[in-house]
């Protein structure tokens, strides 16, 4: 989904690819109010945000993200068969709709259409579908 962002240190009429979460927006808002994010967060609190701020002045920068994960919060369908969640990286998509995995390469299709798993993956795909996986396992086991 394309977020748009104007202001002191963006570069005007650029584009980024990098990979930003809307948690992220706390972070950078904070930097380019001129806050240090550390210390504006008291101590013992947990942020989940990233500023890319780098990526406003600079669109060629890498990504300081190397995946995003979102998820759906809907009681009893958060877990098990009912789950609906989604990570990707900068190519692949891996997505469980209600116990319907997906898995798309997002630079070949950005349109979603042709689901990878339909068919015998590569070996780079395999390995993106693996590494995506086994992230998505750690992070729904943890409390």
């Amino acid at each position: 989904m394309p977020l748009i962002v104007s202001g002191p240190g963006v570069q005007r009429d650029a584009v980024s690819d990098a990979l930003v979460n809307s948690t992220d927006l706390f972070n950078t808002i904070l930097e380019m109010a001129g806050i240090d994010p550390e210390e504006a967060v008291p101590d013992g609190i947990t942020t989940d945000s990233v500023s890319f701020l780098s990526a406003l002045s600079d669109p060629g920068a890498p990504s300081k993200r190397q995946w995003i994960f979102a998820d759906a919060f809907r009681g009893d369908q958060g877990r098990g068969e009912r789950a609906f969640y989604a990570m990707r990286n900068e190519q692949f998509k891996l997505l469980n709709f209600r116990g319907s995995v997906e898995f798309y390469d997002l630079l070949a299709d950005p349109f979603e259409s042709n689901d990878l798993l339909s068919g015998e993956l590569s070996t780079e795909q395999r390995v993106a579908y693996e590494t995506l996986q086994a992230e998505i396992t750690r992070l729904r086991s943890s409390e």
